[in-house]
């Protein structure tokens, strides 16, 4: 049961081995709780209406061996805040764990991890960007905006979301996008497959897709080329390019 806190409004965390899970209910109440600590501990506090949790720098080999010894393998962090609650800052760096984001919406949402999987569902954030070292990002049912996902090694998989004015850069792994891109796109791969099942029409984008070795199919018609343009209304822009790897459209009707 996480503890009742007053309210917040920023959500700054700094973690080493940690699963972080941060939920939305209806009851109202904001809360956090810390489920397991190693040697090196942990620092909390509510401030300014800004919750801090960080961890002490302390040797990474002295935290595994509390592990074995103890049998515990990640620190959980869940974090409660009101349903209807607007955060202005999420900002939350795990070097090696999950993440998980639900219900939630933030002004900005900023996520760091360098091993581990980035979940967010059912959320929302105006200025959105992710950095991945290596691990999956799936976000699903949301809605983010102005902003940009890189990623190291690992797929992206975006599904029913509304994603506007994102750069997606990755240097290996695949790009799943089921749902709606707006505004100016750009999505560059080095070496995987770019699939996107876009909501709106073809007549809605001006596209410019290039491959270096791949293919490029789009609405389920191979092209001859490794380079494909389309002068839609101007209203969307989609710039993808990929080195190695095909990349595959389909457009709504």
């Amino acid at each position: 049961m996480s503890q009742k806190t007053g309210s917040f409004n920023k959500i700054i965390i700094d973690a080493l081995f940690q699963n972080i899970e941060v939920i939305c209910t209806d009851d109202g109440n904001y809360g956090y709780e810390i489920i397991t600590a190693h040697p090196g501990g942990i620092h909390h506090e509510i401030k300014d209406f800004t919750l801090n949790i960080s961890e002490e720098l302390i040797s990474v080999d002295r935290i595994l061996r509390f592990f074995e010894m103890t049998g515990n393998s990640r620190i959980s962090i869940r974090i409660v805040i009101p349903r209807d609650a607007r955060l202005e800052v999420v900002n939350i760096k795990n070097i090696s764990g999950r993440t998980s984001l639900t219900g939630m919406t933030s002004t900005t949402l900023n996520l760091i991890s360098t091993s581990g999987e980035i979940s967010v569902s059912g959320s929302q954030a105006e200025y959105f960007s992710t950095h991945q070292t290596s691990g999956r990002l799936q976000i699903v049912d949301s809605q983010v905006s102005n902003g940009e996902m890189t990623h190291t090694s690992g797929d992206l998989d975006i599904r029913n979301s509304r994603v506007q004015g994102i750069t997606i850069a990755s240097t290996s792994g695949r790009v799943v996008v089921n749902g709606g891109l707006y505004g100016n796109t750009a999505i560059h791969t080095t070496s995987g497959k770019i699939d996107l099942t876009l909501a709106a029409s073809r007549q809605e984008y001006a596209i410019q897709v290039a491959v270096s070795s791949g293919r490029i199919t789009i609405d389920d018609q191979l092209q001859a080329q490794k380079r494909y343009s389309l002068d839609g209304n101007g209203k969307n822009r989609l710039n993808v390019k990929a080195t190695s790897g095909d990349v595959s459209i389909a457009f709504g009707r």
